[in-house]
């Protein structure tokens, strides 16, 4: 079998669109309709996005952010997540991400993922997660 094209599945039916970006940061903002599929279930009578949704959308972000400033690489490793607080069905996410470039052809993406309807005592979008990814130039096949 020979694969001729890759296609992106994705837990939230769509990904973030982007509101903002320069070569170095991105920010993005995704609405959770309370239809998503992935949120049956979880929980019953008490619905929250799961946190793995969280890290695609800040995935989504990152990558987005990197074919922004003309990269197109592959995900490495998902270095690092903290959850904050809880998504709810019809919370709009923000995805503020910033680009590091520690040595050529590998990039880190730390992201933070907000909650528009909530706020931190500064006034600002509360903080949902916080995730940091690691990037590589793709490799040619061989």
């Amino acid at each position: 079998m020979t694969i001729t094209q890759r296609t992106r599945a994705t837990a939230l039916g769509s990904e973030p669109g982007v509101r903002e970006q320069d070569h170095r940061t991105l920010t993005a903002a995704y609405r959770v309709s309370a239809a998503e599929p992935v949120l049956e279930g979880h929980f019953p009578g008490f619905p929250i996005v799961p946190g793995v949704c969280l890290v695609e959308c800040a995935e989504s972000a990152g990558r987005q952010a990197l074919a922004g400033a003309g990269h197109a690489p592959r995900l490495a490793a998902v270095e690092s997540v903290r959850f904050i607080r809880p998504v709810y069905p019809g919370d709009e996410i923000g995805a503020q991400v910033t680009v590091e470039e520690p040595r050529p052809g590998v990039w880190v993406c730390r992201v933070r993922v907000t909650v528009a309807a909530a706020r931190d005592p500064d006034g600002e979008p509360a903080h949902a997660a916080q995730v940091r990814l690691r990037y590589q130039a793709e490799q040619e096949p061989q």
